[in-house]
């Protein structure tokens, strides 16, 4: 966990575990209807 922080240093490290949720979400979530519309 601690590899994620060096690599985003501008983020908090409470915002570390939510952001990569949230890139993960919209690529999968959003990736399929976009494909669909």
């Amino acid at each position: 966990m601690s590899a994620a922080n060096e690599g985003a240093p501008g983020f908090a490290s409470g915002f570390e575990i939510p952001l990569h949720r949230s890139l993960t979400e919209p690529i999968l979530m959003g990736g399929a209807p976009r494909t669909v519309a």
